[in-house]
């Protein structure tokens, strides 16, 4: 019977320790955050702050407001980890208003949406489809912070204290950004500086089409100014 008691203290005394060392952060729980630490993956900072719907606010961090739900901002930043001196993507999408009523569809919606945006942007470089539905599908509020955001490691996603690259923080950090209510909307149409495809290939077509008109009419009435004398 001690023994057990022994045991039971020793568990509550281990859950005490491992919350003392999560510095928790309120804004986290109504936060997700993957780190892609893929070699292959990259996030390229120049095209990031060409467009003008994304503030820079620090360095190499970037936030905006999701043009796809203005209720969720979302923050890009390059962080190293424990055990690499290589700077690695991070994306955190943060809930802004708490008394909003959101469920883990809107944040998966939002979430796939943005990183739609971001890979064909050429923004994010090297992230598959695979491993963006990898994350969506995982993808809920309260993961987010030093231990409980998600880190690739034995060829799956896992919050980064339940990783065998785990190393508890020393020191609690400040959150990127202390109100995402001012961040600029980057909107869903238009897709910010960059063109898109589509528009620009129905401007080139007609660009083509006018200058054919264009050359056509001048050559009838050089031909007819021919004719009369």
């Amino acid at each position: 019977m001690k023994a057990c008691r022994y045991v039971l203290v020793l568990f509550i005394t281990l859950g005490i320790i491992r919350a003392l060392g999560q510095c928790l952060e309120p804004l986290d729980e109504n936060a997700f955050e993957v780190v892609l630490n893929i070699p292959s993956i990259r996030l390229d900072t120049i095209k990031l702050s060409s467009y003008k719907e994304v503030s820079k606010i620090g360095l190499n961090v970037f936030a905006y407001r999701s043009g796809y739900d203005d209720r969720f901002a979302v923050v890009l930043s390059l962080q190293t980890i424990p055990g690499s001196s290589t700077p690695y993507p991070v994306l955190r999408v943060q809930l802004i208003d708490e008394a909003s009523t959101v469920t883990y569809e809107d944040l998966r919606r939002v979430l796939g949406l943005e990183l739609e945006r971001l890979t064909k942007s050429g923004v994010l470089v090297g992230l598959n489809d695979s491993l963006k539905a990898r994350i969506v599908s995982q993808a809920r509020l309260g993961l987010a912070g030093w231990d409980m955001r998600l880190v690739w490691d034995d060829g799956q996603f896992k919050p980064y204290i339940d990783s065998s690259i785990y190393v508890q923080q020393r020191g609690c950090q400040l959150p990127l950004v202390t109100d995402y209510s001012k961040l600029p909307v980057w909107s869903s149409v238009g897709e910010g500086a960059a063109w898109s495809p589509i528009f620009l290939g129905v401007f080139t077509g007609l660009l083509m089409i006018s200058l054919v008109f264009y050359f056509k009419t001048r050559k009838r009435l050089s031909m007819e100014a021919l004719k009369k004398t």
